[in-house]
């Protein structure tokens, strides 16, 4: 199964060496994380549970219903952050604004979601059996996701909306009528989705998906619920993507991408890279640093969104090369935080503050979740309408350990670039 062209968007065939000017000359970024647990709870003698809303279902992980339902509530929360960290930014259109949420903010209380729901319709499959909204048109998540920013106010906005978790299964007849096939592993898909903000078609069309690579031992339960659902009965993706290809490969699952409109104070393009938690510190079996370093690449803005992952500085590769790098940056938002008395999230932004081969780096930023540090604490409301009623984020995010609710947004001071 594959993305579809409306969420595929624009990718470069290659890194480009000449200097085009760039339409948008931004002079600072400001970086903006919402810092919130995204990670599971354990529920009674080591079974595991992911939150979420849910229908009377004996099988979170083919709950078509309750997975719509906990789409709605949690693109609307994701709606609340980005007007939260809206009010809070630079409202300068020469400071590029960059917001970004932790791995696996999207993945409901089966642990993943149907692809299908990732994807939309415009009529629902039939073996779903769902009711109205549902089973007619529906844009799924990706689409309610960029048409959160598909307006003028976020023209000068970059967003990575953390990660979702699509599962595919296979199918079988059974008299006639589809069935997910529930015995064989499914394949799942770990994507970030990273969007331009902005109501023009160039805007919209800014589009960038990656795909996560490796697939980290916490990142599934052995057990969910009654369901027999193993971690080891997950497939990874594509097993011909442990080997790094993005210096040949430009394509969707890459992890370098850039917006022809989007530069720096001289119009100098920006590249950016993106790993998704344990691509950040492993791209082969025999590594460990990640995709962009095995790639032989360097960016300006190297962005990792993850669930228990930490800046790893072997991995870090920001311009110029080998060179203090006072106006690139790397970038963490987790939401499975394993630092010392957090809120089980955590920011991280370093710079590069020497030259030659044995990196130093300057930490502009190390926030645990909830924690006063550099810049503004905004805190998340605790309830939201959706088309059924309110939704307390409790039900979204909840490690049933003191840790729940959807958090607060963080927006750091803006820095020169």
């Amino acid at each position: 199964m594959t993305l579809k062209g409306e969420i595929m968007g624009k990718n470069t065939n290659a890194m480009e060496i000449e200097h085009v000017p760039t339409k948008n000359k931004y002079e600072k970024v400001q970086f903006i994380s919402w810092e919130v647990h995204t990670g599971p709870y354990i529920h009674g003698q080591g079974v595991g549970l992911y939150t979420g809303l849910r229908s009377e279902t004996n099988d979170l992980r083919t709950d078509a219903l309750g997975q719509c339902k906990d789409i709605d509530a949690r693109v609307a929360f994701t709606d609340e952050a980005l007007k939260l960290a809206f009010a809070g930014s630079d409202p300068s259109p020469k400071t590029l604004k960059v917001f970004m949420a932790p791995e696996f903010l999207y993945r409901g209380a089966g642990g993943a979601y149907l692809f299908d729901l990732l994807d939309g319709w415009k009529s629902a499959p039939a073996d779903l059996g769902l009711p109205p909204p549902y089973n007619g048109p529906w844009p799924g998540l990706f689409v309610k996701l960029r048409n959160l920013i598909a307006k003028k106010d976020y023209e000068h906005w970059i967003v990575v909306f953390g990660t979702a978790v699509g599962a595919s299964f296979d199918t079988v007849d059974s008299n006639g009528i589809r069935q997910l096939d529930l015995a064989k592993a499914s394949v799942v898909y770990n994507c970030a989705l990273v969007q331009r903000g902005g109501a023009t078609k160039e805007e919209r069309e800014d589009t960038h998906i990656a795909r996560k690579h490796f697939k980290s031992p916490i990142d599934f339960f052995n057990w969910i619920g009654a369901a027999l659902q193993h971690g080891g009965n997950v497939e990874h993706f594509d097993p011909r993507t442990k080997r790094v290809t993005d210096t040949n490969d430009m394509s969707e699952g890459s992890a370098l991408f850039n917006f022809g409109s989007v530069g720096d104070r001289d119009g100098r393009r920006l590249e950016f890279g993106i790993e998704i938690c344990l691509d950040h510190c492993a791209s082969a079996v025999s590594n460990n640093f990640g995709r962009i370093r095995a790639a032989g690449e360097y960016v300006n803005i190297q962005l990792v969104p993850s669930a228990g992952m930490n800046l790893w500085p072997e991995s870090v590769r920001l311009l110029p090369a080998n060179k203090a790098t006072p106006t690139s940056y790397a970038f963490n938002c987790d939401g499975l935080s394993q630092q010392i008395n957090t809120a089980g999230s955590h920011t991280q932004i370093w710079s590069r503050v020497d030259s030659g081969a044995a990196a130093q780096f300057h930490e502009l930023v190390n926030a645990n979740g909830g924690s006063l540090r550099p810049g503004r604490l905004l805190p998340m409301l605790h309830r939201v309408p959706t088309i059924h009623g309110l939704v307390t984020a409790d039900l979204l995010w909840n490690n049933q350990a003191g840790v729940q609710g959807a958090g607060c947004v963080r927006v750091m001071d803006a820095l020169p670039i």
